[in-house]
């Protein structure tokens, strides 16, 4: 009934789909947010970041500019809670941006969206004072 399979044609397919499945898993989970790429800047807020992950979105007026890198609470003040966020290198930040916890439609998962940006002074990126200012989401 199958007398002319060529099982060596067979092998070759299933061993190359599967090379080909790794690799796209590979570049599918690639993290590409080394330090040479991305500031580094803090945000506070003192309201609930429930929602919020590690790898959620940081806009920039609805731009994606980054990616939440680290949450935590502040120990000296455990109403604020602490957002490293990474942001692209070409991308300046200014005194008078806010950052502002926004939903993504109906899931309950939230994203940072930065606006605002009109003043010429800029926050120094990768040092302990590289801080954005948050301001209560409309939600909250």
């Amino acid at each position: 009934m199958y007398e002319k399979i060529n099982y060596l044609w067979v092998g070759l397919f299933v061993t190359l789909f599967t090379a080909l499945a790794f690799y796209f898993a590979f570049w599918l989970a690639k993290e590409d947010m080394s330090s040479s790429n991305y500031n580094i800047y803090k945000v506070y807020f003192e309201e609930s970041v429930d929602g919020l992950n590690k790898d959620s979105v940081v806009k920039l007026n609805g731009v994606d500019v980054g990616r939440v890198k680290n949450i935590g609470i502040d120990s000296s003040k455990p109403f604020m809670v602490i957002v490293e966020v990474y942001i692209e290198k070409d991308i300046k930040v200014t005194k008078d941006m806010r950052a502002v916890l926004q939903g993504q439609g109906l899931t309950g998962l939230r994203y940072i969206n930065i606006i605002g940006g009109r003043v010429k002074e800029y926050i120094l990126p990768n040092r302990a004072d590289s801080i954005i200012a948050s301001k209560v989401s409309f939600l909250s």
